[in-house]
């Protein structure tokens, strides 16, 4: 009978042992491998986090369902060379879908490209109607660029008395390009001076 009793609590042991060798191989089969990244479900967490691939592929299927912002964002991470190269092309799509979809930085971020012929061809009659739009939206720094722009005739026809007054706009609302760019033309004394773009 204790035979049977040992040999039975042996085997018993004998299995709980085979149990915890199995185990490891187990776990390490349903573990994530340290060298995978983790996966992000937010864009915002992901973009925070330095995980540029992941927040583009998530950003990316909602710029294309028409969110504003989250094309504004793909325009970031192309224009910055966020963990790619920068792609100023894509940066230019990415900026006017925004602008397209009523995100007013998109259309401001693009116009500033233009105006500056940075990574793309310099536009100043697309910078201009650029800033036209998002500051119509309520962008003031916008509002203070395109100012300037028809303050001096810039991609478009001169109008000082609209663009002194967008200029004063903007920097009563705290764009200090605005209030340098009225320093600049001597608006404030009476004495208007040669443009300046930036």
């Amino acid at each position: 009978m204790m035979t049977r009793i040992l040999s039975h609590w042996s085997l018993r042991a004998g299995l709980a042992s085979l149990a915890l060798l199995a185990a490891p191989a187990a776990l390490a089969q349903t573990a994530t491998p340290a060298s995978q990244p983790f996966q992000h479900s937010n864009p915002d967490s992901a973009m925070r986090m330095g995980a540029f691939d992941q927040a583009l592929a998530l950003y990316g299927p909602l710029c294309e369902s028409g969110d504003g912002r989250a094309c504004f964002q793909v325009g970031q991470i192309h224009r910055q060379g966020l963990g790619k190269a920068q792609d100023f092309d894509a940066a230019d799509t990415a900026y006017q879908a925004a602008c397209d979809a009523g995100f007013a930085s998109g259309c401001t971020r693009l116009a500033n490209m233009l105006f500056e012929g940075r990574g793309v061809e310099e536009d100043m009659p697309r910078a201009r109607s650029l800033y036209d739009v998002g500051c119509e939206r309520g962008e003031m720094a916008a509002c203070g660029a395109l100012g300037s722009m028809k303050y001096v005739g810039l991609g478009g026809p001169r109008e000082r008395l609209e663009g002194e007054n967008l200029m004063r706009r903007s920097c009563t609302a705290g764009v200090t390009y605005a209030c340098s760019q009225i320093e600049r033309y001597g608006i404030r004394n009476g004495a208007p001076r040669t443009f300046s773009p930036w």
